[in-house]
């Protein structure tokens, strides 16, 4: 069942299972992930409230085939202590729904600079600005739902 507010009006149009669990073999504290797709690439992201832009994952760029050239440059980002160089996309994500519509938002996406032979050791992360800022969100803790819909209604 999809959330509503006072009037009937919908507060969210889709819903999805999230995972709720280390995101690397370090960590030991649980993140909420759920499933992207990223300009057609599916993937699994960490929400980060904390956190600014989509920090999209350099393989997900590389499949893409985003020109850095395209990129917006930045400042480097500071991701977990690192300090990490990168570029500024534009980039359609759309939340996957299993109950109700699918979402999809223009967020701005950072892609970190890699080396081509390295694997990124992180998962991308919804982060707030420039990202989830544009959409209402809420959690089910007893279902392990994320529920989300369009922050704006004209959208």
């Amino acid at each position: 069942m999809l959330l509503r507010f006072e009037d009937d009006s919908p507060f969210a149009q889709g819903a999805c299972p999230y995972l709720h669990q280390p995101v690397t073999a370090e960590e030991t504290t649980n993140r909420i992930l759920v499933t992207v797709k990223i300009e057609g690439v599916e993937t699994q992201a960490v929400v980060d409230t904390g956190g600014v832009w989509l920090v999209c994952d350099p393989g997900i760029a590389e499949v893409l085939e985003l020109d850095p050239e395209d990129g917006i440059e930045c400042p480097p980002l500071q991701i977990r202590g690192d300090r990490v160089p990168g570029m500024l996309h534009r980039l359609r994500v759309t939340f996957v729904a299993e109950e109700g519509e699918s979402l999809q938002l223009q967020g701005t996406a950072f892609v970190p600079e890699s080396d081509p032979h390295q694997t990124w050791p992180l998962p991308t992360f919804l982060g707030f600005h420039g990202c989830l800022e544009r959409i209402r969100f809420a959690v089910n803790p007893s279902t392990q739902m994320f529920y989300f819909g369009p922050a704006n209604e004209a959208e």
